[in-house]
């Protein structure tokens, strides 16, 4: 069975587990990306949620996660930049830790976009809550625009857990929380954002990977390639990708529509004979949707 998801296929999934903040008068806008706005279809998608011109927007970059991350941090920098890079009419960092809560609250209450940094999920999890921030966190992303780069993405689900680490061997990442549990500060979905499919850093997160681990688990896992990421629009779910993703424990076909993707042709020169990206998702048993590019190759005459 094969389902297209082109950019005019799929209408607007609604996922299991979803929760609405009840009478806030704002429409919950969430970009859970695996490594941030790394493309134009990223970039676009960001916009759109912004709804005016970077220029005119105001960031808080937040890189509680990162700090916990152990090694050289090269890509906490090369993030910033890029991040910097689109033009900020103001761009703020926000250290949850150290910070009196009010201080930390404040300054997020300024931004039009909470930026989430990646590193250690557990640890910035464990920041959120320690530090008494979750209620008012939660309050203001609702208001917001949020960005979350892997582990910024991580922590929104209720399934964020000991169990979950396990499965996906996070063993060194759970050591950092001692014997307190691992928890979500926000517990707003039962899906899960698991990043970096087929990344060059972390090479051993195949596709079978993914696939393995999940078998583990008994909810709706998104494995995002370091193009692509969930968007949440109110009750609405998508998945925005120049690259490739998977979901995982999807919903049997017939139990509700498949998420939708959206995507843009691959940029000019990105690989020669290129024509476009032809999208689908392919069911290989009724709880897992397989979602890859394949590219048609222009035939070149010969001279």
């Amino acid at each position: 069975m094969t389902t297209n998801l082109g950019p005019d296929g799929g209408g607007p999934s609604r996922l299991l587990g979803e929760r609405r903040a009840l009478g806030s008068g704002h429409t919950r806008k969430l970009l859970l990306t695996s490594a941030g706005i790394r493309n134009e279809v990223l970039r676009s998608a960001l916009a759109d949620l912004v709804g005016k011109p970077f220029g005119r927007a105001t960031v808080a970059f937040v890189p509680t996660a990162a700090l916990a991350a152990p090694g050289h941090h090269g890509w906490l920098i090369e993030n910033m930049n890029r991040l910097y890079g689109l033009g900020w009419r103001e761009f703020s960092v926000v250290e949850l830790n150290g910070l009196a809560g009010e201080t930390v609250l404040r300054r997020l209450r300024r931004a039009d976009v909470i930026y989430v940094e990646g590193g250690n999920h557990y640890h910035l999890a464990r920041s959120i809550i320690a530090n008494g921030l979750a209620a008012e966190m939660a309050a203001i992303i609702e208001s917001k625009v949020y960005v979350g780069v892997s582990a910024g993405s991580m922590i929104f689900s209720r399934n964020l857990s000991e169990q979950t680490g396990r499965a996906f061997a996070e063993h060194d990442d759970l050591r950092i929380l001692g014997d307190q549990p691992a928890c979500s500060p926000f517990g707003l979905f039962d899906w899960y954002v698991k990043p970096h499919l087929n990344s060059p850093v972390f090479r051993n997160r195949t596709p079978a990977w993914f696939e393995r681990a999940s078998a583990k688990l008994d909810f709706p896992v998104y494995a995002l390639d370091d193009e692509s990421a969930v968007r949440v629009r109110g009750d609405e779910v998508d998945v925005v990708s120049g690259g490739q993703w998977l979901l995982l424990n999807a919903p049997a076909p017939g139990a509700g529509p498949a998420p939708r993707a959206d995507h843009a042709p691959a940029p000019a020169g990105a690989l020669p004979g290129i024509r476009a990206m032809a999208w689908s998702a392919v069911v290989d048993h009724p709880r897992v949707y397989r979602v890859l590019s394949s590219a048609r190759r222009r035939i070149q005459p010969r001279r």
